[in-house]
């Protein structure tokens, strides 16, 4: 193989190493993956507290509303 397609090859193999150790993680930090998965977790218990807590307003809300608005 000509040099110049051996360090082509060797420049993709390097970049793919890196793309892989950013998706995975690399030395006891997280990776892209894991940290999604975490931060969905997260969002779904926001939105549930968002929920409970207009749920349990939720009369009161009305009574506003049905005030200001005609």
């Amino acid at each position: 193989m000509p040099k110049q397609e051996t360090e082509k090859l060797q420049k993709i193999h390097d970049d793919i190493a890196e793309i892989k150790t950013a998706l995975r993680g690399y030395n006891g930090q997280v990776g892209l993956c894991k940290q999604v998965e975490i931060n969905t977790k997260e969002i779904r218990r926001l939105w549930i507290a968002v929920l409970v807590i207009v749920l349990s307003t939720g009369s009161g809300v009305f009574s506003i509303l049905k005030v200001i608005l005609p």
